[in-house]
């Protein structure tokens, strides 16, 4: 059995990798997919994590990429597995990307825990309830991120949440 769950850990990297560089080659645009990397996301969730989900789709307007990172092991102490989901996009141009990013935002900003963040790319807003999750979204010029942990845990570091997302909005 501990075999299987080792040769799916191994494949997924992989399958990473090839997800990254089709869309490279497909999407046209010469620019490079920015991702969450496992190591960051075990960093966010205090703990080891695999990668749960990897897809990426391309349409008209837009080339998505999604990953989501899973906890190894229930914490103990809150008894909640942590993950983190992660969206990167690229729009065919700025104005796409704004209409999508003024979309969410306008759909979440009456909500408790929404701080809008003025010094993070073009427009970033972070979201949360304190308790159960961690939400940020990032447009800079034609490209977005999001970037949510659902289920906080008592590893889960915010630092490091706002740290690697901020990050990853400086390379977009």
């Amino acid at each position: 059995m501990a075999m299987t769950s080792r040769k799916n850990k191994i494949k997924m990297p992989f399958i990473v990798i090839t997800v990254s560089l089709i869309f490279l080659y497909c999407s046209g645009t010469g620019s490079q997919v920015i991702h969450l990397k496992l190591t960051d996301a075990a960093k966010i969730l205090g703990e080891n994590a695999h990668v749960a989900d990897s897809s990426g789709t391309l349409k008209e307007n837009v080339t998505r990429y999604q990953l989501a990172y899973i906890a190894d092991s229930i914490d103990k102490k809150s008894g909640k597995t942590g993950a983190v989901y992660y969206v990167f996009d690229e729009y065919k141009d700025t104005e796409s990307a704004h209409k999508i990013y003024k979309k969410f935002y306008d759909e979440n900003k009456d909500h408790e825990g929404i701080t809008v963040l003025k010094d993070v790319g073009d427009e970033a807003y972070f979201h949360s309830d304190g308790e159960n999750f961690y939400y940020i979204s990032v447009r800079k010029g034609n490209k977005m991120i999001m970037m949510k942990v659902n289920k906080i845990t008592s590893k889960t570091s915010l630092d490091e949440f706002n740290r690697i997302a901020r990050n990853i909005a400086e390379a977009l």
